[in-house]
């Protein structure tokens, strides 16, 4: 009797699964940027005491107007009788684009430099103020949403002049000043050259 083969042939069908979706990610956020503006080097002033103004946002240090003292004469060419203390200062310059998110910025180190890299003076930042377009004004640090320009700045302490013998024999030295910031919980490190510029006061008015 001859026998007769059947070939059977399973085929497996399976549904086709959607690829995996890779989850939405959130466009990241443009950042504040901060440029370190201007440094003057000069001595720590104690509230109350007459000082050198703070120099507008993108005017030299050298070019700021000297204070009214008490004791001008009242005339054209007089000079004050006092002479206004010079405040160790740093100023900053914040460019916050349309779409960052409010922040505020931390200064967490401001280290001086000198001419060899080598660490002179670790400084300290108090005082935080802002330009309003007349003057600097108390700040509290915080950083609005919307698309702005910010100038502020910064009191600091005076670096140890001790180690050039006073601040006379660092005058016309090039130091570094690095300062390390902290926005949106974020550090980044900026530096500027700086000279320490003495210059001479004008002589008492008798």
């Amino acid at each position: 009797m001859k026998r007769v083969g059947f070939l059977v042939v399973m085929v497996a069908c399976s549904k086709a699964e959607p690829p995996e979706q890779e989850p939405a990610v959130s466009p990241k956020r443009p950042e504040v940027k901060v440029e370190l503006a201007g440094v003057t080097l000069g001595d720590d002033c104690a509230d109350g005491v007459t000082t050198k103004p703070i120099a507008p946002p993108s005017a030299p240090a050298a070019s700021a107007p000297r204070p009214e003292a008490a004791g001008d004469c009242g005339l054209p060419g007089c000079l004050p009788r006092v002479n206004a203390c010079e405040q160790t200062v740093m100023q900053l310059a914040l460019d916050v684009p349309a779409d960052a998110a409010a922040t505020t910025i931390k200064i967490k180190r401001v280290e001086l430099l000198d001419d060899q890299g080598t660490l002179f003076s670790t400084l300290t930042a108090r005082a935080p103020s802002r330009w309003n377009g007349r003057a600097y004004v108390a700040w509290d640090e915080t950083v609005a949403t919307g698309k702005t320009t910010l100038a502020v700045s910064y009191k600091l302490s005076a670096p140890d002049w001790s180690k050039t013998h006073g601040k006379l024999g660092a005058s016309g030295k090039r130091f570094t000043l690095r300062v390390t910031t902290a926005i949106s919980d974020r550090e980044r490190t900026i530096e500027k050259q700086a000279i320490v510029l003495v210059m001479p006061e004008p002589a008492a008015v008798t």
